[in-house]
């Protein structure tokens, strides 16, 4: 009983999908001539060919002409003063009547120019559900077409409301209105597009709504929610040039796995800088550079003061790993607070500020780094520039620009804390 209750639920679960949910309305719809448009459109289906073409200018062209002439038998009826001879009355009705023709027709028209359009719309709708159902999430499509069928209802109740009150207060006026059905019908049918139309655009706009909020919710880990999140950008070009000998979401914690790690990665580049410092100074001849001795040794001494700092830099990194995941717990300490009073911090923006930040810094740093290396190539041809020299010395440079942009983003995360606690306490 089981099985045939959970194979049920899936044949229906596979009967159903964003065509079949909305078929009520696609019917209700090409019924008064707002649906010049083919409901399903598979992968394979071709082109229109010329008879279909022909059936669609066909198809609205006689709703057009059906609802000409309906409007022209209707306002030829009508008196110009007093009450009209049907169950419309006065000057005001008529210009509501008419403003009622020129919206229908236009639904009618817009039906058929966007016809291509909604098509492939359904069709991309379609494959998003598809591609959201191998996440292992599904959109209720029984619930979206019991929606239809309740907001049908609606429609139905409120017109017939209105409907019958305008009848009533044509017998109030009994003397002079003559109630006659072919008009009851033809001002039903007029005043039925602003309803028609409205559940149109609501019930695709649903359909949107819902794959949007699915997607949203697949794609939910992007979202930059706390400080890690907000830091991570920097995070990884401090982690490619040493600094980080540390997991940004981890608790500082005397695991041994942990410390082997952080040790190992430090003693990595500790050696790369290292090779930088003897490459640079012991086997490169670039003595023919300067115009003096002078400016040589001054470049040299500049050249291990920023290895040696490098160096340093990344040992106090090692050292007070554990104090920077303390700061970063703080601050998400202090993020929580400010959510309960009101006052979040604007992760998504620092997140994105941050990352423009990085950008810049990097992409600027490259494009130093290929223009210096050009410039002594094209000059010099017998300077030999080996790649592992090249690249030891990139990363120990941009390492030495990072010490001191990482400064000023740490002062900028806890300034962002600091404003808003002197917000809430203004």
């Amino acid at each position: 009983m089981y099985r045939r209750s959970v194979a049920v639920v899936m044949l229906l679960n596979e009967s159903l999908n964003v065509y079949s949910s909305m078929e009520v309305l696609y019917w209700i719809l090409r019924l008064f001539g707002y649906a010049p448009f083919r409901l399903q459109l598979d992968a394979d289906t071709p082109d229109r060919d010329a008879f279909g073409t022909w059936q669609t200018k066909l198809y609205t062209i006689s709703f057009g002409l059906a609802y000409t002439l309906a409007y022209i038998k209707f306002m030829s009826e009508l008196k110009h003063t007093g009450f009209s001879a049907s169950m419309i009355e006065g000057k005001g009705e008529r210009m509501y009547f008419t403003f009622n023709f020129f919206t229908t027709m236009y639904g009618v028209v817009n039906g058929y120019a966007v016809r291509d359009k909604i098509e492939k719309m359904l069709y991309k709708l379609h494959a998003v559900d598809q591609k959201i159902s191998q996440w292992k999430r599904n959109v209720d499509h029984r619930r979206f077409y019991r929606n239809v069928w309740a907001g049908v209802y609606l429609i139905a109740i409120v017109l017939l409301i209105y409907i019958y009150g305008t009848v009533i207060t044509c017998q109030l006026h009994e003397n002079s209105c003559n109630m006659q059905i072919l008009f009851v019908f033809i001002y039903l049918l007029f005043v039925n597009s602003y309803a028609l139309m409205m559940l149109q655009c609501i019930a695709f706009m649903e359909i949107i709504r819902t794959r949007y909020k699915l997607l949203n919710g697949c794609f939910r880990c992007l979202l930059v929610q706390n400080v890690h999140d907000t830091f991570r950008p920097f995070y990884y070009l401090l982690k490619v040039t040493g600094l980080a000998p540390f997991r940004l979401n981890s608790q500082p914690s005397n695991d041994r796995k942990e410390l082997y790690y952080a040790f190992g990665y430090s003693a990595s580049f500790i050696c790369v800088y290292s090779y930088a410092i003897y490459g640079y100074l012991f086997t490169t001849n670039t003595g023919h550079l300067y115009i003096s001795k002078i400016v040589a040794v001054m470049e040299n001494g500049y050249m291990f003061s920023e290895f040696m700092v490098t160096n340093v830099a990344i040992i106090f990194g090692l050292v007070l790993r554990n104090r920077v995941l303390e700061i970063f717990v703080q601050l998400a300490e202090i993020d929580e607070q400010l959510n309960v009073l009101r006052l979040p911090i604007k992760h998504n923006r620092q997140h994105r500020l941050l990352t423009v930040l990085c950008s810049i810094v990097l992409g600027s740093f490259l494009f130093l780094l290929l223009v210096t290396i050009s410039t002594v190539t094209s000059r010099l041809e017998s300077f030999d520039t080996p790649a592992l020299d090249v690249a030891a010395l990139a990363i120990s440079s941009f390492c030495f620009l990072l010490q001191i942009v990482q400064f000023t983003v740490m002062v900028l995360l806890v300034l962002s804390r600091y404003q808003t606690i002197n917000e809430l306490f203004r």
